[in-house]
């Protein structure tokens, strides 16, 4: 503990005299998703986007601010957030919306609804010393799990025509066994009404 708070204190000093040099161009260029179960990025996110928190494989998210390549970390002395009406300042790496704890991300579940998120960065911790470019996206937090049509397919492997209690009718297949030998049909059939074919299911096997 005393070697992390040593630490700090020096990049706290560091900063400090960066702060008072001629800025250096530094930019927030974009936001990422981000697992805070794992610390591992989900998407980069952009605007316009919508985020379906019943699709992801958590819902312990966060949203790290990204920075021009080639920035150089003591250039940035903090990041002030403002999201939708609240204001956040995060004064070291990795610079998230919903803070970290000695770098772990802190989880973070948003609501369904629409989001507008600024970053801006600052050469002074707190919101303090030059300003750099800051970067803003809207976005759209879903919770619609996914809904796939119930269907049951037909599987003839070898089989004859077939005609279901419905009255639909399933050509064979390409092949079809006669005796101890397979014959090529002349051409490749399908049900006549693939879509009424999706509900039956027939599976022959002739070893």
């Amino acid at each position: 503990m005393k070697k992390r708070g040593l630490l700090l204190f020096f990049l706290f000093l560091m900063q400090q005299v960066w702060a008072q040099r001629e800025p250096a161009p530094f930019a927030v260029v974009g936001f990422t998703l981000m697992n805070a179960d794992t610390e591992i990025a989900i998407v980069q996110l952009r605007s316009g986007d919508v985020i379906n928190l019943a699709l992801l494989p958590t819902r312990q998210l966060n949203l790290r601010a990204s920075f021009r390549p080639n920035t150089l970390p003591l250039a940035i002395g903090s990041v002030v957030f403002a999201f939708n009406d609240s204001l956040h300042t995060e004064n070291y790496p990795p610079y998230a919306w919903w803070g970290d704890l000695e770098g772990n991300y802190l989880g973070w579940t948003p609501k369904p609804g629409s989001y507008t998120v600024t970053a801006t960065p600052y050469s002074g911790a707190n919101g303090t010393g030059s300003e750099g470019e800051s970067a803003t996206i809207h976005f759209t937090v879903i919770d619609q799990p996914l809904q796939l049509p119930s269907a049951v397919y037909r599987l003839n492997a070898g089989g004859t025509d077939y005609i279901d209690p419905q009255g639909v009718i399933f050509n064979a297949d390409n092949y079809v066994f006669l005796s101890q030998t397979i014959r090529p049909l002349a051409r490749a059939r399908q049900p006549r009404d693939h879509l009424a074919a999706v509900g039956a299911v027939r599976i022959r096997h002739r070893h």
